[in-house]
């Protein structure tokens, strides 16, 4: 006895649908992720604590795709714009992300505890920001650790694997 497996047939009202409301369904699951994505990583609380207000355009260094990590879960893979200035890091994501992701200014007198350590041969700095552990890696580290004072900042020894 030989068991046939027949798919049901769509009608063409069920394709249309589908074809119709697929991209609300794609809209809506990216508006819901980025929401999730702010609220986990607490990307949302820090803007509301730390706004924009008026940034000195003089003596701007300006990182595109840079990375950073907020907590232990959330990582902004190479979509974060990075402005560093006299007072502080302006601090944005690319435009696609930017659902509950306002821009955010944190003057380098709130950063604690910031560290250099080296992941893979890249530099990172990890710092805290009202007891918020942030993890900077790119190009931008080498700046942030000239503007910050020499005081603040640790360098670890590179760790090796043995």
């Amino acid at each position: 006895m030989m068991l046939y497996v027949t798919w049901p047939q769509h009608t063409e009202m069920e394709h249309e649908f589908i074809l119709h409301y697929f991209p609300f369904f794609i809209i809506i699951f990216w508006i819901l992720a980025c929401f999730i994505l702010s609220k986990l990583g607490g990307w949302y609380k820090i803007s509301q604590n730390y706004p924009v207000l008026q940034v000195d355009k003089d003596e701007v260094e300006t990182f595109d795709f840079q990375s950073l990590k907020l907590g232990k879960f959330i990582d902004y893979n190479s979509c974060i714009t990075m402005q560093i200035t006299k007072e502080g890091i302006l601090m944005k994501v690319l435009p696609i992300f930017k659902i509950m992701h306002p821009p955010f200014f944190i003057k380098y007198s709130e950063i604690e505890n910031a560290t250099i350590d080296n992941f893979y041969g890249f530099k990172t700095m990890t710092c805290y920001v009202r007891g918020r552990k942030m993890q900077f890696m790119g190009p931008c580290v080498q700046s942030l650790n000239t503007k910050l004072s020499k005081d603040e900042i640790v360098v670890k020894p590179k760790m090796e694997i043995v």
